[in-house]
């Protein structure tokens, strides 16, 4: 009886072990992902294909640059598992090169290349998406009658973040500051819904090769502290405005203890500071000197940045008082602005002074302050109408963020002998388009149909980056915006170009006005996945007609 008790003792202490057992490490984790990787980049290597005839070798073949130098790159926001290979084949460089360039493994897209001092030559695919993904470099040299190639094959995979290298538990608040907002959190679901989000990011990986990072970052940098219920800092974060990179991290500290730096490895589109955004419903550094991508919470902030910036700039004579609401006695004159914009991408801020002073003489002081083209003027007259007059400055737009920047200026003559001025100054910002309205991102073939011409273009075509890059750069016909067209009747036939992708496998369309200039009136329409986008398509028509006519 002793001897069961003792074995069942024996066995619920192995059963409570087993149900108590260690998460593997951090190390364990990594050797894993990394054996996963390797494999996928042997099939990788196997995959990539060479001319018929072309002999794989068990070893380097000759000592030439490309030959023995590891060409697949180094990303410095993720780890790489690399295999290489070498072949020998009777046919020119020429001809294996012009090859692998039109026959790239399915999925990735060319991507460069060039000549080696030895006269060695290699194309570059990459996979697209983030981080690097895949990747594939050919080389290929001609030694004593023949050509030996050397193929690199890459995959990368990320780093393990260990769990000690997360935020500690028991955080109630978080205070955001930076890129101009300013927020203190309490609300129990959005701080739970930012601690997930900051557990998500990776570690910066450790690297056996030196990597530099020559780019300068203009970043805004954001701070989180993330307090406990009763206020004490837990835990520190230095956040870029933009995807952290291992150029621009994640500065994070817990109780004022560095950690290891955070990217958003894999997260490009979906950065964590670009969630936090979308919570908030605010754009940290807004503008380009804040280096966000253009979206409409970011214009529409960097667009009241500059409001208010022209409404500081703003002078009058000395001992001019400003009023907190519209002065008596100026006949309604000062209550609105004399012109507003009409587009509803427009941001107005307006302020009232009034100054000891006639009319004329404090008009003749502003326009003499500030340095910028008159627009236009106006004066209202008739019996019982106090003297008045309107004029507008106008200022150059910035950056294909801000469509236009003006100051409209009304001046009244109040009793007693002072000037009532109203400043309004209208920035109207432009409404971006979107990655989601632009050319599929695994777009390998172009269509393109004028009548009963159509004309194909491969990824692989020098003409095919152009189309795709000129596209990109249309602008969406602005929301909310009253365009007035006249009738217009369409002439010759419309000009439709297809991009098709894959990976996964689709087709997006453009259809373009055969002739004339297309406009907000007669714009190109673009679908994708079901929805429709209206581009100013400008002279993009006659600028393909010409490409595809020269071949260039």
């Amino acid at each position: 009886m002793k001897r069961l008790v003792l074995v069942g003792v024996v066995l619920a202490l192995v059963c409570a072990a087993a149900g108590t057992a260690a998460p593997p490490s951090v190390k364990a984790i990594a050797a894993a992902r990394q054996r996963v990787a390797l494999r996928k980049a042997e099939s990788l290597l196997r995959r990539v294909p060479l001319p018929a005839g072309a002999t794989r070798l068990p070893h380097i073949p000759v000592h030439d640059l490309g030959m023995t130098t590891r060409e697949a790159g180094v990303s410095v926001d993720t780890m790489s598992a690399e295999r290489y290979g070498f072949w020998r084949t009777r046919q020119s460089v020429a001809f294996v090169m012009q090859f692998v360039r039109a026959h790239p493994v399915w999925g990735l897209t060319a991507n460069g290349g060039g000549t080696l001092q030895d006269g060695t030559e290699y194309a570059q695919f990459y996979g697209r998406g983030s981080p690097m993904g895949r990747m594939v470099v050919v080389s290929a040299v001609r030694v004593r009658g023949r050509t030996y190639i050397r193929v690199d094959a890459a995959v990368a995979w990320i780093y393990p973040r260990s769990p000690k290298e997360g935020l500690p538990t028991g955080v109630r608040e978080i205070d955001i500051r930076g890129g101009g907002v300013t927020r203190q959190l309490t609300d129990p679901a959005q701080v739970a819904r930012i601690v997930r989000w900051f557990g998500e990011p990776t570690v910066t990986p450790p690297t056996r090769y030196v990597t530099t990072c020559s780019v300068a970052f203009a970043n805004v940098t954001v701070t989180f502290m993330f307090r406990s219920a009763s206020g004490a800092e837990l835990a520190r974060a230095s956040v870029p405005s933009t995807a952290a990179s291992a150029c621009d991290p994640i500065q994070f500290y817990v109780h004022g203890r560095a950690q290891t730096p955070l990217i958003d490895a894999g997260a490009a589109n979906d950065a964590f500071i670009s969630r936090v955004e979308r919570l908030l419903a605010v754009c940290f550094g807004a503008g380009p000197s804040g280096g966000r991508r253009p979206s409409p919470v970011c214009n529409k902030q960097w667009a009241e940045e500059e409001a208010a910036k022209l409404l500081h700039q703003f002078r009058l004579p000395s001992g001019a008082q400003a009023l907190a609401e519209e002065p008596r006695g100026d006949a309604g004159f000062l209550r609105s602005p004399e012109t507003v914009s009409a587009s509803s991408e427009l941001v107005d801020q307006h302020r009232f002074w009034k100054v000891r002073l006639p009319l004329a003489a404090a008009e003749a002081f502003v326009e003499h302050e500030h340095h910028a083209r008159q627009a236009g003027s106006s004066t209202a007259g008739g019996p019982g109408i106090p003297p008045n007059h309107s004029v507008t400055f106008t200022y150059v737009p910035r950056n294909g963020i801000i469509a236009s920047r003006t100051m409209d200026v009304t001046f009244v003559t109040l009793p007693h002998g002072w000037t009532g001025v109203r400043a309004d100054a209208q920035v109207v910002w432009i409404y971006p388009r979107t990655g989601a309205q632009m050319a599929p991102p695994h777009t390998a073939v172009i269509v393109v149909r004028v009548g009963r011409t159509t004309r194909r273009i491969r990824e692989f075509e020098k003409l095919w980056y152009r189309i795709e890059d000129r596209f990109d750069r249309l602008e969406v016909v602005q929301p909310g915006t009253p365009y007035h067209c006249p009738a217009m009747r369409a002439s010759g036939p419309k000009v439709t170009v297809d991009f098709h992708a894959f990976n996964p496998r689709f087709v997006a369309r453009a259809v373009a006005p055969g002739s004339g200039i297309s406009t907000a009136c007669n714009p190109i329409v673009f679908s994708l996945r079901g929805q429709e986008t209206e581009l100013v398509g400008g002279d993009f028509v006659q600028w393909l007609e010409r490409m595809l006519r020269e071949g260039r």
